[in-house]
């Protein structure tokens, strides 16, 4: 259990064989026939970016409620990663976010860029 408005499903076995977003587009449509709910799908490789591919879809229209991080031209993705503040990212919280920023580290793609030894 996570929450009563999101939840996380692991669709890698799939990922071969099926276009997710295509099954992320299909999921949206039958929650909102059924439930009559409105829902953002974000695809990645782990709980974080599909946190952060869900923060994607739910500011941008253009991506239709899903967005896939995982096929995502990574060009396409440093714009958006250059789009979010770093206080965002799930688990970082306000104290962990000014300190960050202290480091210049200020969106996802600067924290995405750090080399961890």
């Amino acid at each position: 259990k996570y929450s009563i408005d999101e939840c996380f499903v692991d669709f890698s076995a799939y990922e071969k064989n099926f276009d997710l977003e295509k099954v992320a587009q299909d999921m949206r449509l039958k929650i909102w026939k059924w439930l009559g709910l409105p829902v953002c799908v974000g695809i990645g490789r782990s709980k974080t970016e599909s946190k952060i591919a869900n923060h994607i879809a739910k500011k941008n229209q253009s991506f239709n409620g899903v967005c896939d991080l995982v096929n995502m031209d990574p060009c396409n993705k440093e714009y958006f990663f250059a789009q979010i503040d770093v206080s965002e990212v799930w688990g970082v919280g306000r104290k962990h976010a000014k300190k960050l920023q202290s480091m210049e580290i200020n969106t996802v793609l600067d924290l995405s860029l750090i080399h961890i030894l």
